[in-house]
């Protein structure tokens, strides 16, 4: 499993222009629910804040059990943000829990399935499953512009996170449980890590080219535990299964945008490096049945390589094409399955991925803008499990395409409008509302 670092390469960052700005916006609406986020921002001198808190709930729209509560905040302090050498700190904070109401059934049966979206698309199957998430993270980037053609970025970060979860036994999908005993879960998820990045604009036969490069390295290690509640409301009970789990991820890349004239090629590299391990701890099932506990190291090197191919077309808009290769590793529950009757394959490998695209997109007038594509998915050497008899095997087994096609349009209604009106009062283009229409320009 690859938990991957908690800052995206873009940011909102503090506004540079104002020494303090606020907004709040505040939503409610039936079931119960509240949506809220505020914020504030600004720079004093040589020092930047920008920090936002949302908050979100609801009783939700089933029988029972359809509640959640959403807690997410964020602190960006910003150091000679209006230099070319400057520093940036980020705090994130996220919690949030919810019920988990269940599946509904859409079969006739109601007297096998009491639970059916027929009878009653509202109704609750599980009344006491809950899932709850926390997230904290915290990260220090560092950006340096050393000329108009050279940009450096260096990051490091830390981030905790943790998952747990309350689900009733003895049930499937659409049918209520019959048993009173739960399964409790917790993974937790400490990571640290570093980002260095690169971009080079360089001139070729007249045309600005871009080269972008750069590596990660981070460290994840992971402590689950996996717990009988004995009644269906229990937050804690009997150890049935526990591990410890770890990665190491170094992956680096390389990618450069070729332009001539109204042409972009963009081919591009990267080479994934992970290491995982697990090691089981506790498993009561494989102790009973005398089996040892499994411990598992597994190293994937993977080149992956893409290529994308953008012409671009009067009226602001383009052509575009892209094939981009993928993977998948196998997750920690893959490597090292727990219960006495599942097998781990012995040539275990990863998935590959293959993504095709190809479509149109733009802005052709001011009020609309649109893209359209065709895609392909195909997903090779899938991992699965397998049963002959009693015995679980979990193998590279199978293979996937699937074919799609996007439509995108946003059109400004009130921008129509608004030409509309202009053209049939006979007045030009719009002014800045900061000027009188009828002001003279000096």
């Amino acid at each position: 499993m690859v938990i991957d670092s908690a800052i995206n390469f873009v940011m909102r960052k503090p506004p540079l222009d104002k020494k303090f700005t606020a907004e709040s916006i505040t939503m409610g609406g039936s079931f119960d629910y509240i949506s809220s986020f505020n914020s504030v921002g600004g720079t004093v001198d040589n020092v930047g804040y920008y920090g936002w808190f949302n908050h979100r709930q609801s009783q939700g729209f089933r029988q029972a059990n359809s509640q959640y509560d959403l807690n997410n905040g964020n602190l960006t302090m910003a150091l000679d943000a209006d230099t070319k050498h400057r520093w940036y700190f980020k705090l994130n904070g996220y919690d949030e829990c919810h019920g988990e109401p269940g599946g509904l059934r859409l079969n006739n049966d109601t007297a096998r399935t009491p639970v059916n979206y027929n009878e009653d698309r509202n109704a609750t199957s599980r009344f006491n499953d809950q899932f709850e998430l926390s997230r904290y993270a915290v990260s220090a980037i560092h950006e340096s512009e050393f000329s108009d053609d050279l940009f450096f970025s260096y990051r490091v970060w830390f981030d905790y996170y943790r998952r747990w979860s309350r689900r009733q036994e003895g049930s499937g999908f659409g049918t209520l449980p019959t048993k009173s005993t739960t399964q409790l879960e917790t993974q937790q998820f400490y990571t640290w890590g570093m980002e260095p990045r690169w971009r080079w604009d360089w001139d070729l036969g007249g045309e600005s080219q871009t080269l972008t490069a750069g590596f990660m390295v981070y460290n994840t290690t992971s402590p689950r535990t996996d717990k009988q509640g004995l009644t269906p409301t229990s937050n804690t009970g009997q150890i049935r299964n526990q591990s410890d789990r770890s990665v190491w991820y170094a992956p680096f890349f390389v990618e450069n945008k070729f332009t001539v004239g109204d042409l972009s090629v963009v081919p591009g590299f990267r080479m994934e490096n992970i290491l995982q391990s697990v090691d089981l701890k506790i498993d009561q099932e494989k102790s009973a049945a005398g089996q040892p506990l499994g411990t598992q190291n597994q190293n994937n090197f993977v080149p992956l390589v893409g290529l994308g191919v953008e012409y671009s077309l009067p009226q602001e808009m383009a052509m575009y094409a892209n094939v981009s290769e993928a993977y998948r590793p196998p997750t920690f529950a893959q490597a090292v399955p727990t219960g006495p009757n599942l097998r781990v394959s012995g040539n275990l490998a990863e998935g590959t991925v293959w993504n095709y695209e190809a479509g149109v997109r733009g802005t052709p007038t001011e009020w609309l803008t649109f893209d359209t594509s065709g895609f392909c998915v195909d997903y090779s050497n899938q991992i699965g499990a397998t049963s002959v008899g009693a015995i679980t095997t979990v193998s590279n087994s199978g293979r996937s395409r699937v074919y799609g096609w996007d439509l995108l349009f946003q059109v400004d209604l009130v921008g129509i409008a608004d030409g509309i009106a202009h053209d049939q009062m006979g007045m030009g283009d719009l002014q800045d509302a900061k000027t009188a229409g009828w002001s003279k320009e000096y």
